[in-house]
């Protein structure tokens, strides 16, 4: 399991004993909004306040870090989640 919060660390946990595994350091400063995995758990993503998005690779302990890009458009809407569908193909929304 991983979460994310105001410090803008992405922590992985470990289930079995309830306690932080590793953190994944993000170097930015805003609050983390969302934290996902990949459909076969070997990556994971995350997205910050600022409109930064940092990707890891996963493998045994921790993380090894990937990319980290950052919007051009910043769209606040006030910590409220947001989703739109896609359509079968999944290429727009």
């Amino acid at each position: 399991m991983a979460s994310g919060g105001a410090d803008g660390v992405v922590r992985l946990w470990n289930l079995a004993t309830g306690q932080p595994a590793d953190d994944l350091p993000t170097s930015c400063e805003s609050p983390l909004h969302a934290v996902a995995f990949s459909s076969d758990g070997t990556l994971l993503t995350s997205a910050d306040d600022d409109g930064v998005v940092h990707r890891w690779a996963l493998r045994g302990a921790g993380g090894q870090a990937l990319s980290r890009a950052e919007s051009r458009h910043k769209d606040r809407n006030h910590g409220q989640e947001q989703a739109l569908p896609a359509d079968r193909r999944a290429d727009r929304v």
